[in-house]
């Protein structure tokens, strides 16, 4: 007589997990879980049989049973219960432990995370062009606090991209370049003008603006 499989053992149901079920196994909040996936380059799947309905967001088992021993992990719960103590400090109107509790907030860093993902040099060489045209996008943003960028950001970017340019010049490293203009969009305007004479001369005035990127 055959083996009776047990329900959620095997097939799809074994091999992915829901979003809600991922963040309370790794016992972590929501941000932390995003941040965390993004770190380690974890991204969500789409299985062929959603078990737990098509409005879920699925990972793969083996991707979190991963995150489970990475020591972020536990970074993210120390200052998750340390912001409870400043957040109680503040409740209770103590302010100088308020001050000197969110003067000593723990961080954290990603020096293993990047041996991990770029072994060798030539690894991370291969991915510096994604980092740069982010780079450069942000030196040409202006800073605005609605998005929470930051003028110091923005500087820190011009500079960034600066000290490369630079360091193409002096190494010689400029081997190719081409520039890239495409015609997304033609937009005809119609404005109404005034001539700037002494009597009233209104001109109508048709623009054609090509949208370029």
């Amino acid at each position: 007589m055959a083996k009776k499989m047990q329900k959620g053992k095997t097939g799809t149901n074994s091999r992915f997990i829901t979003r809600t079920r991922a963040v309370k196994k790794l016992q972590v909040k929501l941000a932390d879980f995003r941040r965390l996936c993004i770190l380690k380059g974890i991204y969500p799947r789409e299985p062929k049989k959603k078990p737990s309905g098509s409005r879920k967001t699925y990972y793969h088992v083996k991707d979190i049973n991963f995150l489970l021993h990475e020591p972020l992990l536990e970074k993210f719960r120390e200052q998750h219960a340390y912001a409870k103590k400043v957040k109680r400090a503040k409740a209770k109107d103590q302010t100088q432990l308020y001050e000197a509790l969110k003067a000593r907030t723990p961080g954290y860093t990603l020096d293993h995370l990047v041996k991990e993902r770029y072994p060798s040099f030539i690894d991370a060489l291969r991915d510096l062009d994604d980092a740069l045209t982010l780079t450069s996008l942000f030196a040409t943003l202006p800073a605005e606090g609605q998005y929470k960028i930051p003028p110091e950001r923005v500087a820190t970017a011009k500079r960034l991209c600066t000290e490369f340019q630079a360091y193409v010049v002096c190494a010689r490293a400029l081997t190719k370049s081409f520039v890239s203009v495409k015609v997304s969009q033609v937009v005809r305007v119609a404005v109404l003008e005034d001539c700037g004479l002494r009597f009233r001369l209104f001109t109508f005035r048709v623009y054609t603006i090509k949208l370029r990127y």
